[in-house]
């Protein structure tokens, strides 16, 4: 039951065409803005934000070459969509650390 679950998800990504735009590696400066005082030049803000980035650009990356190398037409259309949600988060961090 749980496998025929999965096949029917696989087949429905299959049937859809995933249009992403490449998202931007570059992270975000860290003498931007000072968090403290004391210490100008480091933001632990925007740390995580660069650390969040490398770690979801790495994974998107990683799925778009098992995608470019898939045999299977399914495969290749499944791991075309988790890159396009990889792209999405970054985006979405991006979004976030602009703010700081």
């Amino acid at each position: 039951m749980m496998t025929t679950g999965i096949l029917d998800v696989i087949e429905e990504v299959a049937k859809d065409s995933f249009h992403y735009d490449e998202p931007d590696p570059t992270p975000f400066g860290m003498d931007r803005t000072p968090f403290s005082r004391s210490n100008p030049d480091t933001d632990p803000r925007l740390f995580v934000c660069n650390r969040a980035l490398e770690k979801e650009f790495s994974g998107f990356t990683f799925y778009k070459s098992i995608s470019s190398r898939a045999k299977s037409e399914i495969i290749r259309r499944l791991f075309e969509y988790f890159a396009s949600i990889k792209s999405q988060q970054i985006s979405r961090i991006r979004r976030v650390c602009v703010t700081f």
